[in-house]
């Protein structure tokens, strides 16, 4: 189970290029390298086919309804023992993977001019946001919400989210999925294949050549003891070039494996690395989160204070009561944070107003 921000910014060179590899890191699931295919018939993947960005997602989200994320009904039974290990080392099972709704990711961006601090969220089966927090205090946006793919940036004059490029679109919607693309391997039109062995770091792994339904082609390598999704190779929509992402230190979270280390090079050049300083699973995230009008909000977040009311804008929150918020103690009711807002501090009330607050509950219960 990874994750990915993408390697390209022509208009905002930094910004795509951590938008790339950090939706990707959040799809997978070992050490950096260069790797040899052994029996394959390619290293590189083909040229993806021109598709419809609506369409495609549409019809993924639709061909899952109905589908076991783990079934393997009919494959190549040398196929079924790799899948199969992949799922029991990386979800635990079916029933516990189907038990894990949303995923809240924090960490860091390695760049060559510093570190850039991200959170991003994803939520079954497709709901994607990634937040990357600037220096001096702007957020920069990029979001999928199962229909719509945006981007923001409150650095902007009269900032608003707009559409995402639509080739954009295409690398931003295909990592949006929660737990990667070797879950549901009977959508379809997807197709599958065990193409042989590969090395990596000194380690063996199965390579996997995944193909979706739109004819977009996703390389994957799996280490032959642990199962780990090491290596994921793709083809950017935008500037046509092999990206590769490499995943190291793994760890179990909640019963699902996560690398920690994600690195994504471009034509044997090292673009930028992400870190995960902390994985959340099932923070009560809904789709509303990951569309327009939730803005560069995040979890525990206030909302920009750029923004203006409008029709792709939130809308204003009165703030509460300077009487009210004493009551509340130290309670937030940001409709965001994980804190409840009833959690009343004892000692906000004089003896006198504790008493007078009973008698007046007790006279309408009777």
């Amino acid at each position: 189970m990874s994750f990915r921000v993408h390697p390209r910014f022509s208009r905002a060179p930094v910004r795509l290029a951590l938008f790339f590899l950090l939706a990707r890191v959040l799809c997978a699931a070992e050490p950096q390298g260069a790797a040899t295919a052994e029996g394959s018939t390619s290293s590189e993947p083909p040229p993806p086919a021109a598709v419809a960005v609506s369409e495609s997602q549409s019809a993924y989200a639709a061909s899952i309804a109905r589908l076991e994320p783990m079934d393997t009904t009919g494959l190549n039974p040398d196929l079924v023992t790799v899948l199969s290990g992949y799922y029991r080392n990386s979800f635990t099972s079916q029933q516990h993977w189907e038990l894990i709704e949303s995923i809240r990711f924090d960490g860091t961006l390695e760049l060559p001019n510093g570190p850039l601090r991200f959170t991003a969220f994803k939520k079954k089966p497709d709901y994607c946001k990634i937040v990357i927090f600037a220096p001096n205090g702007g957020r920069i946006v990029m979001a999928y919400d199962g229909q719509d793919a945006w981007q923001f940036n409150t650095l902007q004059p009269d900032a608003q989210p707009t559409d995402l490029d639509p080739l954009e679109a295409l690398n931003f919607i295909r990592d949006a999925t929660t737990g990667g693309h070797l879950l549901y391997p009977l959508i379809p039109g997807k197709q599958i294949e065990l193409v042989g062995a590969a090395s990596l770091n000194g380690r063996r792994h199965y390579e996997l050549l995944v193909t979706l339904p739109d004819g977009q082609p996703i390389r994957s390598l799996l280490d032959m003891t642990t199962y780990a999704e090491a290596q994921q190779t793709t083809v950017n929509h935008v500037s046509g070039q092999t990206e590769v992402i490499t995943h190291s230190d793994f760890r179990e979270i909640d019963g699902v494996r996560f690398p920690f280390v994600s690195t994504l090079t471009v034509e044997g050049e090292q673009m930028h690395q992400s870190r995960i300083d902390r994985v959340q699973v099932n923070l009560g995230v809904m789709p509303w989160m990951f569309s327009r009008s939730s803005g560069a909000a995040l979890p525990g977040g206030s909302y920009p204070q750029s923004m203006k009311a409008g029709s792709n804008q939130l809308p204003q929150i009165p703030s509460m009561p300077a009487e009210a918020s004493l009551r509340f103690g130290g309670a937030t009711a940001d409709p965001w944070s994980t804190e409840s807002a009833f959690e009343i501090d004892p000692n906000a009330l004089s003896e006198q107003e504790a008493a007078d607050l009973v008698q007046e509950i007790e006279a309408d219960a009777n």
